[in-house]
């Protein structure tokens, strides 16, 4: 009896149990190529807010909290200016105070005689700068 069509069919360099059996049994074990299983997820114990917080605490002081660290939601504290400084400030604003005076009474000067037009814009210029300079003494001061 001549052999049937499928046993005459070249292997392709294969081993013939595997070609004629089929079965699972004669592959190789690809077991270790296998993908670990991944762990369980596991959230941070601390925000992204509060590690940033402690690294620089850590990196400003060398240590994990700040010495004068605040509360959130507190009031920001404000450090006081020394007594030397806030009597400079005040005799400056003192000053500042009679330099605007003194350009108003040049302005009034000038409109007695007739002037008034040709300095003007330059002394009210000068005396809204002199008040930006007042208002921002006050600010050291108040504090």
């Amino acid at each position: 009896q001549p052999p049937a069509a499928i046993d005459v069919m070249p292997t392709r360099g294969k081993p013939a149990e595997m070609v004629s059996t089929g079965t699972h049994e004669a592959r190789p074990d690809y077991s270790a190529y296998a993908p670990t299983p991944l762990a369980p997820y596991v959230p941070p114990k601390e925000t992204r807010d509060d590690q940033k917080e402690r690294l620089q605490d850590l990196f400003a002081y060398g240590k994990k909290n700040a010495p004068d660290r605040e509360v959130r939601g507190a009031e920001p504290r404000v450090p006081r200016a020394p007594p030397s400084q806030l009597r400079q400030a005040r005799e400056l604003a003192d000053s500042i105070s009679s330099e605007i005076d003194e350009r108003r009474a040049f302005l009034e000067e000038m409109t007695a005689l007739g002037k008034r037009d040709d300095y003007e814009a330059q002394v009210k210029g000068e005396i809204a700068h002199r008040l930006r300079e007042l208002k921002r003494l006050e600010g050291i001061m108040d504090h």
